[in-house]
């Protein structure tokens, strides 16, 4: 059964008043029309096919909804066995790769948490015998379905995640505050990142393109040398901490580049147009790696330098050994979204002087004092958009990406609960399935 909406988190609904109050749990709740009751996240109340889909704890379910568990166990059977056996057969092949590629030691985080994977689906029964159940109930067998308070089913997402005894029975202030106990904010963190319940549910049936996205997603988040930064006919490696030089984050020969395009901007098209798409050779550089995904951020200065655009391509290496673009998004910071006085500091940056004084030493003449601070601008709007790009990025890392950077809590996690997660160290969100989103785009041959 297709889980892909679990990232998205839970949606505002209003549900009956019979299942509200205030002391009533915080969880979603679903009144069955046998008279019992269903207690869990819903994580689509309008699935198709009029189904309503609810995320269930198995231990809940043992001790108050044990026949309708066994139904659901029975319905999921093939599938999630299935599922399984594909998830198996794909780690094995990537195993494989990761060894054969460079700069992979024994110890590599990606290939550890690949074992413990395949520790954890060596036995397909227990496998599929996991913490949580995801659920499709038929509209016609409901009597009435109750929604939380705005927030309540991400909490419970976290709790499940932290190993919290019996979160079900708990109203939404003492959700919160158990929660802030383990050292979660009183909010439940950003509620537009996406909570992890990978390990806590069987796998599920993904198509080739999902898996290798994952798998790309996943190396760019553990591996060197996956990100660039692209600047017209330059490609170049995003340095060490995502900037490229001094806190200014853009390359002294941007700041040339674009003070050469005006005052000799016929110079400049002539160069452009005499270069090749760069990106084509740092996709085989990567490929001979042995790693199938990269990330380029372009820099597209507007041409009057009053702003800057980052446009994100997030690459996909397929099994055939073409790249295909996954993903892309663009965000854009205008110089009039800055503060006043932000980008003087750039000013004071040594290699910016030094790029305003290659231009000078040219012979094309003094920079004129206003298209200096005109660069300074877009050198302002260029690090806020990147700032801005590099954290949308690594939002979509957490959907698509393999929870490789959870803290290893053992291999096993299929007894009734998620091992506890230390209360200063809350695990990283990375979602399951990644649902849909505006910013991926139909794959795209390279």
């Amino acid at each position: 059964m297709s889980r892909l909406l679990l990232a998205l988190g839970v949606l505002l609904a209003t549900g009956a008043a019979a299942l509200g109050g205030a002391d009533e749990p915080a969880a979603d709740q679903i009144a069955m029309r046998d008279g019992s009751v269903i207690r869990g996240a819903i994580t689509s109340p309008n699935a198709p096919h009029g189904m309503v889909e609810i995320v269930v704890r198995r231990g809940w379910a043992e001790q108050h909804a044990k026949v309708h568990l066994k139904h659901w166990d029975r319905l999921g059977y093939t599938a999630v066995h299935r599922a399984i056996e594909q998830r198996r057969t794909r780690l094995e092949a990537w195993k494989k790769e990761r060894q054969q590629a460079q700069g992979v030691g024994a110890d590599d985080r990606i290939l550890r948490w690949i074992d413990r994977e395949l520790a954890r689906l060596a036995d397909p029964t227990r496998a599929a015998h996991t913490p949580l159940v995801a659920i499709r109930i038929p509209r016609s067998e409901i009597g009435e379905v109750h929604r939380g308070p705005a927030g309540a089913g991400r909490r419970l997402m976290l709790a499940w995640q932290a190993g919290l005894a019996d979160p079900e029975s708990l109203t939404a202030a003492e959700l919160a505050d158990a929660l802030q106990a383990r050292g979660f904010a009183a909010d439940a963190g950003e509620p537009d990142r996406p909570i992890s319940l990978e390990g806590l549910l069987p796998p599920a049936g993904e198509p080739d393109a999902l898996w290798l996205g994952r798998r790309a997603a996943t190396e760019i988040a553990v591996d060197d040398g996956l990100r660039f930064l692209r600047y017209q006919g330059m490609v170049m490696p995003e340095a060490q901490g995502g900037v490229p030089f001094a806190g200014a984050g853009i390359d002294p020969s941007m700041v040339m580049g674009e003070l050469k395009r005006l005052v000799d901007p016929d110079g400049a098209a002539a160069a452009d147009a005499n270069r090749l798409d760069p990106v084509h050779e740092k996709l085989k550089t990567v490929a001979a790696r042995g790693r199938s995904g990269a990330v380029v951020m372009a820099l597209v200065l507007a041409p009057e330098l009053d702003g800057a655009t980052i446009e994100t391509t997030f690459w996909v290496r397929g099994t055939e050994g073409r790249w295909k673009v996954y993903g892309m998004r663009s965000t854009t910071v205008r110089a009039t979204d800055l503060r006043p006085g932000e980008g003087n500091d750039l000013g004071q940056d040594p290699q910016v002087k030094k790029a305003i004084g290659i231009v000078e030493a040219l012979g094309l003449g003094a920079v004129p004092a206003e298209l200096k601070q005109r660069s300074l601008q877009v050198g302002a709007a260029t690090q806020k958009a990147l700032g801005l790009a590099r954290a949308a990025f690594q939002r979509d890392l957490d959907t698509v990406m393999l929870p490789v950077l959870q803290p290893e809590a053992g291999a096993d996690q299929a007894d009734a609960a998620a091992a506890p997660i230390p209360a200063d160290k809350p695990a990283p969100a990375a979602s399951p399935r990644p649902g849909p989103r505006r910013s991926m785009l139909g794959p795209k041959d390279r």
